[in-house]
């Protein structure tokens, strides 16, 4: 089950998941909202450039990544998960040594190949965080060639 971010220059950008297109908005105060399947209220995502830290908010829960060198540590549910290091383009993230996110930094985004069932509630803003990520990444040239 792909799962592709396509960020634009004009336009906020698109989450696309088995087929399915969901939009991405600007918010007020540098938030992004996720359009959510079946009616449910958008989630929104808030990328801290200078502070090297997202936020997810959605159904009442708050996600907090925290971006150091070499990676992210991110806690949701009572388990923890590690992004792994960015900087060749490679996404990995890990659960207790098992991997829960692959997939590929592109051009326009990101692309995750796997995804653990554990992930699919939150998967439309898990991809937007890291196409952020990549973003910056890739301006203040930490990110390979994809």
């Amino acid at each position: 089950m792909p799962v592709i971010v396509r960020r634009g220059i004009v336009r906020a950008g698109r989450v696309v998941v088995e087929g399915v297109s969901s939009r991405i908005l600007r918010g007020k105060g540098g938030w992004f909202l996720v359009s959510e399947p079946s009616g449910m209220p958008p989630s929104r995502v808030r990328y801290f450039q200078f502070r090297d830290r997202a936020t997810i908010a959605t159904n009442g829960e708050t996600i907090v990544f925290r971006f150091r060198r070499g990676g992210a540590t991110v806690g949701w549910r009572g388990r923890a998960y590690r992004l792994h290091d960015m900087s060749g383009g490679r996404i990995r993230m890990t659960r207790d040594d098992r991997e829960v996110v692959t997939g590929r930094v592109t051009p326009s985004g990101v692309r995750l190949d796997v995804v653990a069932p554990e992930l699919l509630p939150i998967v439309r803003s898990l991809a937007l965080v890291l196409a952020l990520h990549s973003e910056d990444l890739s301006r203040v040239g930490g990110l390979g060639s994809a």
